[in-house]
């Protein structure tokens, strides 16, 4: 696998498509339009964490600030390390720049780590990385850990014209799956070519982007790189579709069917 940012990554495991990889992390103010919530990374100061080489951009927290529901975009500085610790209700990673390391292994750019309910890592980076990571957001003592590397082109297929996805999760390989049909949830990759429009469809329990690289279009709106993009359920158009678009090579991650309706 390739080490370095993950637009770099995706663009080589795509170069047979005419991706156009970029540099990507702009990182966030808070503001709500047309009923979503959304921030830009870009306007948001890094913050301490318990580590004092380790820091982040909070997306969102719901919850204690320590031990609470938390998406986020993390930076390891050279040479860090994070005390062990376990992940109760799992733990997502996206590497976006750099290589992170735990005793299970080194994952460099692209690499996509789904840490199940129970398990537990000492985390650490020799150069630096960048992460997006979400917190207590993978319950269930039957999950699967997914180790995915989405540089590989043999991991992305082409769902529609001018656009190829990588599935996460469930996991396209089947040897990771475990708990097949049991979790409502699906996470993606996808890549638009640019000027091209997409449906994403059968969302019942919410949605959530994060923009790698590129810009996104979601009604009259723009995002660029390094936004996120959340709807409740309750902000989903009633035909459960949203419609997306890009005026120019743009990958995002996407998050669909696993919130709860507010009341």
């Amino acid at each position: 696998m390739q080490t370095g940012k993950i637009g770099l990554a995706v663009g080589q495991a795509i170069r047979s498509r005419n991706a156009n990889p970029g540099r990507f992390l702009r990182v966030v103010s808070t503001f709500r339009t047309m009923g979503l919530t959304t921030k830009s990374t870009a306007s948001m100061e890094w913050e301490a964490s318990p580590s004092p080489t380790v820091f982040r951009k909070r997306l969102e927290l719901l919850g204690e600030k320590e031990s609470g529901r938390v998406t986020s975009v993390v930076k390891y500085e050279k040479a860090s390390n994070f005390r062990k610790h376990p992940h109760p209700d799992g733990e997502e990673i996206l590497v976006l720049d750099g290589v992170f390391t735990d005793e299970h292994g080194d994952w460099p750019a692209g690499t996509y780590l789904l840490n199940p309910e129970g398990f537990e890592h000492a985390p650490s980076s020799r150069e630096g990385c960048v992460l997006f990571v979400k917190l207590k957001q993978f319950p269930g003592l039957d999950r699967e850990h997914v180790v995915i590397d989405t540089t590989n082109t043999s991991n992305w297929e082409e769902v529609r014209n001018n656009v190829i996805q990588c599935k996460l999760y469930p996991p396209k390989d089947l040897s990771q799956r475990k708990s097949d049909g049991k979790y409502e949830e699906t996470m993606d990759l996808f890549k638009l070519e640019a000027e091209t429009e997409m449906k994403l469809e059968r969302i019942d329990k919410g949605l959530e982007v994060y923009v790698i690289e590129g810009d996104l279009i979601i009604g009259t709106e723009k995002y660029t790189q390094g936004d996120w993009i959340k709807f409740n359920p309750e902000d989903i158009p009633p035909e459960k579709i949203v419609t997306i678009s890009s005026d120019k090579s743009t990958s995002i991650y996407v998050k669909r069917n696993h919130l709860a309706a507010r009341l």
